[in-house]
């Protein structure tokens, strides 16, 4: 496969100009309206189950509470649309890995993505300050280094920040799957990772100690985003089956297939191993097509995913991730502890903590990542 330019390149939600091909400031839409599915989706899910106790709304025999939860695997979602996106941005610097070109992919990561996550960590720490009565050094440690997964008990400042973690070392070891997939070919590099991903998880269902928050264990959402982009380099026409409405609806059939295989009563039977294996790769499935359903082709979706409020949303859903912990806990509690455990608490309290947290999400996009984006235009254009 040839690396050939797309008419729309992703670099952190960037694009080419289709007429010039020059890197230019527009984004990619599609993406950043699921980038805002997906916070909506986990902030839901942390109100309705650390805020207000796991309440159900029962209408007709359905859950509607517990229908929406399902959104809370915008994380799953996160890490899909990171392997398409941060594959493509380091594409677009058509290096050979060297040390030196390795080095500077890592140093353009933390620069997008550590001030805001430093802020954040701070914060957290100073709750648990106030909390404990002690500042958390070792936890804060871990946590600037990314190192929070790999220990036991590692990530308690703020339960999100894990994926942050394994966000990072992604980065780590994607020029070397890139280099690995330049010298055996794509197919087998990508199929070799996912074969490891998949054995680690059976491991992992027979040895409850080992952290499911580990890259290897999360590793095929990331190689699936990568699998989309190379259909979106080579501009593979999208299966008509994937196309529109129809395509959109079977990718997320697929995914509530995943988000099934994820459930207690079906993990705990004697199917373990294959479920635990299994349940995240069909997750993923679905999200990558969906992933490439939206960017591929118009569909009423699609354009719900281009309106205006999905947009900016989508552009703070980082700063929006990185913030919305302690709001969406401490608001559904308060909301819920205030209407009694009524089933209505966590759709309340998830629309108050969605304005409190957009607020701050703002602010720091504004004072952490708006810097950056400042300066990736500017020597765009010189």
């Amino acid at each position: 496969m040839t690396e050939t330019s797309p008419l729309r390149y992703a670099n952190d939600g960037m694009a080419r100009d289709p007429h010039s091909g020059a890197l230019g400031l527009g984004r990619i839409p599609e993406i950043d309206g699921l980038r805002a599915v997906a916070v909506l989706g986990v902030l839901f899910a942390h109100v309705w189950a650390f805020g207000c106790g796991n309440v159900g709304l029962v209408i007709a025999g359905f859950d509607v509470n517990r229908a929406l939860s399902v959104l809370g695997t915008g994380v799953d979602l996160f890490f899909v649309i990171s392997g398409f996106c941060i594959y493509l941005a380091y594409l677009s610097t058509g290096e050979a890995l060297t040390l030196n070109s390795y080095l500077s992919f890592l140093r353009k990561r933390a620069r997008r993505i550590y001030p805001a996550y430093a802020a954040a960590v701070f914060v957290a720490a100073v709750i648990w300050t106030v909390t404990y009565g002690a500042f958390p050094t070792l936890q804060v440690a871990l946590h600037l280094l990314f190192a929070q997964t790999l220990t036991p008990d590692g990530n308690q400042l703020a339960a999100p920040f894990w994926s942050l973690a394994t966000e990072w070392h992604f980065y780590l070891i994607l020029p070397l799957l890139i280099a690995a997939a330049r010298t055996f070919g794509y197919a087998t590099a990508l199929l070799t990772a996912g074969c490891c991903c998949i054995v680690y998880r059976m491991i992992e269902s027979a040895d409850p100690p080992v952290s499911d928050c580990s890259l290897l264990s999360r590793l095929i959402e990331f190689l699936i985003g990568i699998v989309v982009a190379r259909l979106y380099l080579e501009k593979i026409k999208l299966p008509l089956l994937f196309r529109g409405v129809m395509g959109f609806a079977i990718g997320s059939l697929i995914m509530l297939a995943g988000r099934a295989l994820m459930m207690d009563s079906v993990v705990n039977s004697v199917m373990r191993p294959l479920v635990l294996a299994f349940n995240t790769t069909v997750l993923a499935t679905g999200y990558g097509i969906i992933l490439w359903n939206v960017i591929a082709s118009d569909s009423v979706p699609a354009t719900a995913l281009r309106s205006r409020p999905m947009q900016w949303l989508g552009r703070v859903s980082y700063s929006f991730y990185l913030w919305h912990w302690f709001p969406a806990v401490w608001i559904g509690a308060a909301v819920s502890d205030s209407m009694g455990g009524s089933p209505l608490a966590p759709l309340i309290a998830s629309v108050i903590a969605i304005c409190v947290v957009s607020a701050v999400a703002w602010l720091s996009y504004v004072l952490c990542e708006a810097p950056y984006f400042s300066r990736r235009q500017q020597n765009a254009t010189t």
